[in-house]
């Protein structure tokens, strides 16, 4: 029986003082393939509006599955495209935390995660496709000057799926903390938190154990930022006994084998969380990296 060696993730139940439960200041909506909770006591609701409209517009230009976006029609080009602000913004990050990493966390990977098509797929790709998908990645191909963004390989294919979650978690949590004192904003694995709660007490984030999701393995406290989870017991196939999760290992074009089950990092960027969750879950381990962060992570025998 696998045991929990480094205790880590976020089951993302929310221990909070009664204050924040109240009905005035709440809204939830499903967007970006998630339930998404907003929890702010003293927001009106025309700024809950205002937030959740704000989400719709960051994923119509984020997510690579609406053909208008940024990512799909940058997908779409020869490997040029002029960004919006926003979607620089995503990409530039994006590209620091993968040299920072040196490809644990890799935008890129577009194209693995169409060949291998989690949690749809009913089988593996062969080896072939898998190398010749790779061929296809690597972060080192895009180029972005200013707003502007180049790839050396118009058959490379972005997929912000460990990034932009937690950018737009950022902005709905800024646009929040502009009006309103304090509150938390959860986007499934990715959970932004601001102000102080009346009574002075920290937020507080029950630890979940993957191997048995109705088991809190430990509470974790911060008192801002955003903290997000890469993990495999979600999102996954089986085949074979095996279980293959989403993300991938741009090194060998499959799921990480490192006994590693799931991994959360705080940081004050929400963007840099996302990422370099996937970088430490990739990794089994802690990564440097410019943006200030902690790690954790669940891992087996």
């Amino acid at each position: 029986m696998k045991k929990i060696a480094l205790l880590l993730i976020i089951a993302l139940m929310l221990i909070s003082s009664a204050s924040c439960g109240k009905a005035n200041g709440r809204r939830s909506f499903f967007a970006l393939d998630t339930y998404i909770e907003i929890d702010a006591p003293d927001a009106s609701e025309e700024l809950l509006r205002r937030c959740e409209q704000l989400v719709y517009r960051l994923e119509d230009i984020l997510s690579a599955t609406i053909e208008t976006s940024d990512i799909a029609r940058f997908n779409a080009s020869e490997g040029y495209l002029e960004l919006s602000d926003e979607t620089a913004e995503v990409i530039r990050i994006s590209l620091d935390i993968a040299a920072e990493t040196s490809g644990a966390f890799d935008p890129t990977l577009g194209a693995l995660v169409e060949l291998w098509n989690i949690p749809y797929a009913d089988s593996t790709p062969s080896d072939a496709d898998i190398a010749l998908a790779l061929t296809h990645t690597g972060y080192e191909k895009l180029t972005l000057d200013g707003s502007v963004l180049t790839c050396s390989d118009p058959k490379l294919s972005i997929a912000l799926g460990g990034a932009a979650k937690g950018y737009i978690c950022q902005r709905a949590v800024e646009l929040l903390k502009s009006e309103c004192s304090y509150g938390i904003v959860s986007f499934g694995g990715n959970i932004g938190v601001f102000g102080e709660k009346p009574d002075g007490s920290a937020w507080r984030v029950a630890v979940k154990n993957p191997e048995n999701p109705d088991e809190i393995a430990d509470v974790i406290e911060i008192s801002s930022g955003f903290v997000s989870v890469s993990g495999d017991y979600e999102r996954y196939i089986e085949v074979g006994g095996v279980r293959y999760c989403h993300i991938f290992d741009r090194s060998t074009g499959f799921p990480p084998v490192n006994g590693v089950h799931s991994a959360a990092v705080w940081s004050n960027n929400g963007t840099a969380a996302d990422a370099l969750s996937t970088a430490v879950f990739v990794l089994g381990g802690n990564t440097a990296s410019s943006y200030e962060h902690k790690a954790w992570l669940i891992a087996g025998d």
